[in-house]
């Protein structure tokens, strides 16, 4: 079996394909596609012979993660020859429902799917329609156990060990900020968490892994803010709670994304507060740039590459099929090793799960002691920059 890699610049380069118009089409939703799948016989492998054909249904890409993650899944999967297609929504499972239900009623069989769940609970029938046309490869959001059987593989971000690492980071940060005099407001230290609302699984398993790294030393956690997908949302959602928790103190912020992390730091700055001095922030993975962690704004984050989530993927979905649909069995999980030098092999069988790497990125130095941290830092080859680029 191939592992198949790219790499991508620092350029988000949009999806170049001919528009699959749909009737009735959700509003704001949107589909591309490289070239036209064949729509005979049925999805998956047949006689041996792998359908190199894929239909993605995943969020939009103007979330910089969405955009890098397709281009990647995009160019792994056409320079093997397949054909593919992505159907986008705003975060919106309504939306992805819709899409699904559009794209089977024109009778099209691909070899797979590629499914990005807006709300898992609430995609489960989607998941379930899906798998009775072609396999489904979901990514992102953990499967859930009543979807299992809907789902052939998952290939991408373990969030609940994102979250234990971003645990981590924050009890470091706590320490790192005892040592340097803070009086904390309460034991522990006052804590405002920031994660994603609406039901996305990412967000829920990313606080339990930070509550499961913290539970024997626990952060006084005093709020808990829900948010959307923007910089802009967090910086609304966490500036009006703000007010409110000023008589209390607020000591840290627990962000399972940067999006959170950068509306929370905006919204502190804009209170009076100065992150990095008098408040502590930690994110649960990069997005767009370093800026904030090597000012010292943000104390760390998570090397959680949109890029090597496609390569992930991509390469999931080519060896699955390759492998005549078979996984290592139920249950089964593989997390690639976070090397330093070259990309590491895809499993020839890929397990049930599949995860790349998440390996902390600590700051809490000088901005010059942070840039050389960022410098001396590379996975699969390739340094911090370019796995999260601007």
């Amino acid at each position: 079996m191939r592992s198949v890699g790219v790499r991508v610049g620092f350029a988000v380069v949009a999806i170049v394909a001919a528009a699959l118009s749909l009737a009735a089409c959700g509003g704001g939703g949107s589909s591309s596609d490289s070239s036209s799948a064949s729509s005979s016989g049925g999805g998956g492998s047949s006689g041996g012979a792998v359908k190199k054909s894929m239909i993605a249904f995943t969020p939009t890409t103007e979330n910089n993660y969405v955009a890098l993650w397709t281009k990647t899944v995009k160019e792994i999967l056409e320079k093997e020859g397949w054909s593919v297609k992505f159907y986008q929504n705003n975060f919106e499972q309504s939306e992805e429902d819709q899409q699904v239900q559009q794209v089977l009623a024109t009778g099209e069989e691909p070899g797979a799917f590629v499914y990005w769940p807006s709300d898992n609970e609430a995609g489960i029938a989607s998941a379930r329609r899906l798998a009775a046309v072609a396999p489904v490869i979901q990514t992102n959001n953990a499967v859930l156990p009543e979807a299992e059987e809907y789902i052939s593989a998952f290939a991408g971000v373990h969030d609940l060990a994102d979250g234990v690492a971003t645990g981590e980071l924050a009890l470091k940060m706590r320490e790192a900020f005892e040592k340097k005099g803070m009086k904390m407001h309460g034991k522990g230290g006052n804590a405002i968490i920031v994660t994603y609302g609406g039901g996305y699984q990412a967000g829920i398993d990313r606080v339990k892994g930070i509550e499961e790294a913290t539970k024997s030393e626990p952060f006084n956690v005093i709020e808990t803010v829900e948010t959307g997908f923007t910089t802009e949302e967090s910086y609304k959602s966490v500036a009006q709670v703000l007010p409110k928790l000023k008589s209390k103190g607020i000591d840290f912020v627990l962000a399972v994304s940067e999006f959170p992390a950068l509306g929370a730091i905006e919204a502190l700055k804009e209170a009076g507060y100065k992150p990095g001095e008098n408040v502590g922030v930690v994110t649960g993975n990069c997005q767009t740039n370093f800026d904030h962690l090597v000012s010292g704004e943000e104390f760390g984050t998570i090397l959680q590459s949109p890029i090597l989530e496609g390569k992930m993927v991509a390469n999931t979905l080519i060896n699955f099929l390759e492998n005549g649909e078979k996984t290592q069995g139920a249950g089964s999980e593989v997390t690639l090793p976070a090397t330093p030098g070259s990309e590491p092999p895809f499993p020839a069988t890929p397990a049930y799960a599949n995860y790349f790497p998440l390996p902390p990125l600590e700051g809490g130095g000088t901005p010059k002691e942070n840039e050389a941290m960022l410098a001396k830092t590379k996975l699969w080859g390739q340094s911090p920059e370019e796995l999260c680029p601007k």
